[in-house]
Order: structure tokens, then sequence, then C-alpha cells
């Protein structure tokens, strides 16, 4: 009896097997022109990168400290909106006030001894003058009664001694004018030496006392550009060294998107590639203005600058994300994008070979509206059917003419 039993359970068994073997059978043959062929080709796609970061000012000014000086007042703490010359921050310092005091001092001096030695130049000139006019007139006296005393000389009321007495007389009253004449020229030329070395010693004490009062005025430390005070690094009463950075400011009417894009993309991008911001919930398009050269923290830093109005309260500091264009990897393979394949993940597709289509697992990686990249399991010129899901159980299919 329990025989029986058994043989009526077992036949049903088989009889479904073998009809579901032959309902299999059937289906493991489809017709050519049912099938919907894609097929993979290689290079050629710019695909979306995804990338985040935060907006930030295309031009900013850091404000340093010009001399050594302590904090005395912050006028615009962070996230303060300036003009241009608004002042920023306040500082004190003795050192360079004193500094002043000196360069002040300095220049007057300089400018008291050059009216000093402008005024020697003309006493001594004047001096000397005088005394090459008179050595000139008593030559010039002598050499007159020489020529009145030649008649006498030849009628002999005059004796030929003191004729020559007259004559060495004018000789040596001509030797002194021209020793005159030329001390004069020596004296002209050594005061206008010291002339000009006091105009020079005048001109070295302004430069320093302008750069004094540039120090003195530069304590009062002003916005170079309108906009958003972004930073203040410094505390009131710090002191602070010459040089050191006292406050950030940034021109919010200038923002870019700066964005994270993974290092292995690297390769895919280029200054003017496309690209699409999401801020405060609309989409802004953009294209690439700058590539970091360097590779941070896993990422390469892009800046993006909007090609519309960004939406009125973007402000910098703001976080942003995008989609990046990249430039198509030539050895990439890429398929026209069909439903159900999802980015970066694995899928089981019918693949042509010959007369036949054989079930492989394809990866995918990187995704857009019309493309899909493929990483590994299929080669260009591959072609794979796109309506016929397959399961990873599947298994060869006959094609039909």
């Amino acid at each position: 009896m329990a025989r029986k039993r058994a043989l009526f359970l077992v036949v049903p068994l088989i009889v479904l097997v073998v009809f579901f073997g032959a309902f299999r059978t059937s289906r493991h043959a489809v017709r050519m022109g049912d099938v919907q062929w894609v097929t993979a080709v290689r290079g050629g796609a710019r695909l979306p990168v995804q990338a985040y970061g935060s907006m930030t000012a295309l031009t900013q000014k850091l404000l340093v400290s010009p001399v050594p000086a302590v904090v005395e007042e912050i006028a615009a703490p962070a996230g303060t909106v300036v003009m241009k010359n608004d002042l920023i921050i306040m500082l004190s310092s003795p050192r360079a006030a004193q500094e002043l005091t000196l360069a002040d001092a300095a220049v007057q001096k300089a400018r008291l001894e050059l009216k000093e030695a402008l005024l020697a130049q003309r006493m001594d000139g004047i001096s000397e003058a005088d005394k090459l006019k008179a050595a000139e007139s008593e030559a010039s006296l002598e050499a007159k009664q020489s020529e009145a005393m030649k008649p006498l000389a030849d009628k002999g009321i005059v004796s030929k001694l003191e004729m020559l007495r007259q004559e060495a007389k004018i000789s040596t009253l001509r030797l002194q004018a021209e020793s005159q004449r030329s001390r004069v020229s020596l004296l002209r030329e050594l005061d206008a030496s010291k002339v000009s070395a006091k105009q020079d010693a005048v001109e070295q004490a302004e430069v320093l006392q302008a750069q004094a009062r540039h120090n003195v005025d530069a304590l009062a430390v002003r916005a170079a550009i309108a906009g958003p005070v972004q930073d203040v690094f410094v505390s009131l009463g710090q002191s602070v060294a010459q040089g050191e950075k006292l406050a950030q400011v940034a021109d919010a009417g200038h923002l870019v998107a700066s964005l994270k894009v993974p290092q292995t993309h690297a390769s895919q991008l280029a200054v003017g590639s496309p690209a699409s911001l999401s801020i405060m919930g609309r989409q802004v398009p953009g294209h690439i203005v700058r590539v970091d050269p360097k590779v941070k923290d896993g990422a390469v830093m892009v800046d993006v600058q909007p090609l519309r109005p960004l939406p009125s309260g973007v402000r910098v500091a703001q976080s942003v994300s995008g989609d990046i264009q990249t430039i198509s990897d030539s050895d990439a393979v890429y398929l026209p994008r069909r439903e159900g394949m999802i980015p970066y993940s694995n899928a089981i597709l019918y693949v042509r070979a010959g007369q036949d289509l054989m079930p492989r697992t394809v990866r995918f990686g990187a995704a857009s509206d019309a493309q899909i990249e493929v990483v590994s399991g299929l080669t260009g010129g591959e072609e794979i059917a796109a309506n016929l899901p397959a399961t990873a159980d599947a298994s060869r299919i006959r094609i039909e003419r």
C-alpha cells in the first residue's frame, strides 16, 4: 500500500519536470526582429561626476599688520558687510608713533641744514667775487698807469728801472686776479657739492618720514574691497607681529563654487568643462575655471563659475553640490542607458555571440541621462539584447531568423 502511494506522488512530479523542461527549452530561442539591439561604444561620452563643496569668493583680500602692534579695536567683526576703505581693525603702536616723531624732527633738521648751506653758498660767492673784482681793478689801474709812463720813459723823465718795476707789479696783480678767479670757481663747486649733499639728506629724511607716517596711518586697517568680512583672526588686546594675519574680506559679488571631485576622475577634469550647481533648491549652470594641480584627502578641488545669477541670499561658505561633465576616457566603454541600468551596480545582460545570446555579468560606473559607463564585462563593439532581462540562472538563447 505504501509503495502505491509513493508511485502516486512521483509520477506527477516527473510529468511536471518534463512539462517545464519543454517550456523552458521553447524559451531558449528568439527571433532576430524581436530583439532591441544596443551596441557598446568605446570613448566619446561625457558623464557627470557628483561633487560637493562650498561657495567661495573669486576675489579675497587678506589684511595683515603693518608693524608690531596691539589690537585696540575690532570695528567690523566677521560677517559684517563693509565698503571699500571702511575701518576693520584699529591697532596701537607707541613705537610707530615715536618713529614718526623722530622722522619729523629729522626732516626739520635736514631742511634747516640745507638752508644754511644755501646761505653760506651765497655769502661765500659774494665775498670771493668782490675779492676777484678788486684784484682785477687794481691790475687794470696799474696797467693804465704803465701806459701813461711810457712816453715819459721815452723822453728819459722816467727811468727804465721804474718802468721795469711797474711791469713787474702789473704781472703780480694779474697773477693774483687769476688765482682769485680759480678760487671762486673751486669755491662754487665745493658749495654746490655741499648743497647737493644737504638736498639728498632732506630727500632721504622725507622718505623715512613718509614711511613712518604710512605706518601710523596703516594702524587703521581698512577694507581693500567691498564685501563681507569673512574672518577675523585676532582678538581685542592681542599683540601682533609685523605681517601677521588680521582679517580677510571677500568680494560677495563674484562667487564661485569650490567643489571636491574624487581623485579617480582627476585626469578627466579640464578648465571650461560644463557643470550644474545645486544650491538653495535651484539648478544653476556653470563651467570649470580652475583645477587644483594637487590632490588632497583623496580629492581634487575645482572652481566652478556660475553662468547665471545665483539665488538671492547665497553667502560665502554656503554648502553647494554639483554635477561636473568630465572629459571622456578614450579607453572607457559606454552603453546607451536603458531602464534598470543603475550606476555603480552589477547587472546580468545577454551579449550576442554569433547566433547566440550569452548571459554575462556587467559592472556599471557613472551615468548620465543618456549613457552609462561600463567598468567591466563588455568591450567596444559588442551588442546586448536590451529588452531581454536576464537572471542569475539564465542560460544561452538561440537567435533565429
